[in-house]
């Protein structure tokens, strides 16, 4: 494995971590945001090590979510008060299958 791809996979396992923390305690709209760090460094990891790129693989498992998501808590943080402990956690279920997905990919 590449030392860069490396280095973003650990980058995105930290951020998973700093999510299901913000989690634990409640403080769902910074957990939403953590998460969608987390996925966007799994998916740049994936595709540093496979050498391509495919915008389709962006659309995998309503990542798009987590992108409007982070939008959302830096530029209309009113916007997210709506965001809530079951958005959150589905929210963590969809990094953790990407996660599964890329990791399972970069074995190959």
């Amino acid at each position: 494995m590449k030392k860069e791809t490396k280095e973003f996979l650990k980058l995105a396992e930290d951020n998973l971590r700093i999510a299901k923390k913000n989690f634990e305690i409640g403080l769902y709209k910074s957990s939403c945001f953590w998460l969608q760090q987390s996925v966007e460094l799994f998916l740049k990891a994936f595709l540093i090590e496979k050498g391509i790129f495919n915008p389709k693989i962006f659309e995998m498992n309503g990542s798009d979510k987590l992108s409007s998501h982070a939008t959302l808590t830096r530029y209309d943080v009113g916007s997210l008060e709506n965001i809530d402990e079951k958005d959150t956690k589905e929210e963590i279920e969809i990094v953790e299958k990407v996660r599964e997905f890329v990791l399972k990919n970069l074995q190959d």
